[in-house]
């Protein structure tokens, strides 16, 4: 697991296979979706598929989404930075 930020308050590191509880928790809630497409995940399979492909993106364009999980572990939010392919 590569860590990205970490201090006394916030860690910032990629997702890995064992994050998808808390992707399943974050993702197929409607209220967060509601600013994300309003299409939330229905199945803890979906979080796995998410964070294949979120892994994808790391591999593909050495950037991506990122965990955020506070001091409980659960998940505040998934930081991202968009990345667009030049014509």
């Amino acid at each position: 697991m590569k860590i990205f930020i970490e201090t006394s308050r916030l860690l910032i590191r990629e997702l890995t296979h064992t994050d998808y509880p808390g992707i399943f928790e974050l993702d197929s809630d409607p209220e967060v979706h509601q600013f994300l497409g309003g299409n939330p995940i229905s199945s803890i399979e979906d979080a796995k598929k998410s964070i294949e492909l979120i892994r994808t993106q790391y591999i593909q364009n050495g950037i991506g989404r990122w965990a955020s999980p506070i001091e409980t572990f659960t998940y505040e939010g998934i930081p991202h930075i968009w990345y667009e392919k030049k014509q």
